[in-house]
């Protein structure tokens, strides 16, 4: 019902993903730092008659970063792959739009909390998300990724998680002095409890109901 699905024997039971992800990448030039490590065979018995020990001297290049990710939900294809009814008829008194809403209520908490990625023995990479803006509204959607065209630079006052939300916001402000306002928001953060233009920050929890809450009464249009 998110990722869609594709079969080429049967044209008609293919279905289009509901779920947009943009490709996330850093608010920041990339950082690298050089992994030096060794592998011994440490269990390996002194014994003339085995074979050899084996071990071996490597480094490996790791990045970390602050990223910004982007995903839109098709709330009337959501709806509309998982109960049947039609995309435009989403939003009928009758349609039983409550497992819909539960999806994107956990859809929620998996994007501000889980991590994927690889060297997870050595590395340890998980983090949540520090700033989490959640839109719910009927017109186009639009990506604010062009905050970060020039990249955030942390320094002594700010660190670069402060200064990349200072800059996300900035463009918020901007896209609704050129575009308006349209629909309703609300947002996560680590850093302030309020922003000027957008409101006052709420939980994780609060945020994931309220996003259940619009596609449970059809209140995006």
């Amino acid at each position: 019902a998110l990722f869609g699905r594709m079969v080429t024997s049967d044209p008609a039971a293919n279905t289009d993903a509901a779920m947009h992800v943009a490709h996330a990448f850093t608010v920041h030039e990339q950082e690298s730092e050089t992994d030096y490590f060794t592998v011994v065979d440490d269990l390996k018995l002194r014994d003339e008659d085995a074979d050899s020990g084996s071990a071996g001297i490597f480094d490996t290049e790791l990045t970390s970063g602050l990223y910004y990710g982007y995903v839109v939900i098709d709330v009337p294809l959501l709806v509309a792959n998982i109960t049947g009814v039609k995309p435009e008829g989403w939003a009928d008194a009758n349609v039983d739009r409550d497992l819909p809403a539960k999806v994107v209520q956990h859809l929620v908490h998996l994007i501000a909390t889980v991590s994927p990625g690889a060297k997870k023995g050595s590395t340890a990479p998980y983090s949540f998300a520090s700033t989490l803006l959640v839109e719910a509204g009927a017109r186009q959607p639009r990506s604010l990724a062009a905050a970060f065209e020039r990249p955030i630079r942390g320094g002594r006052e700010s660190s670069v998680s402060d200064t990349a939300e200072t800059a996300l916001f900035a463009r918020l402000r901007t896209v609704d002095r050129a575009y308006g306002t349209d629909g309703s928001r609300r947002f996560l953060s680590l850093a302030h409890e309020k922003i000027d233009g957008v409101g006052d920050a709420v939980s994780i929890d609060e945020l994931a109901s309220w996003a259940a809450d619009r596609v449970r009464s059809a209140e995006i249009a």
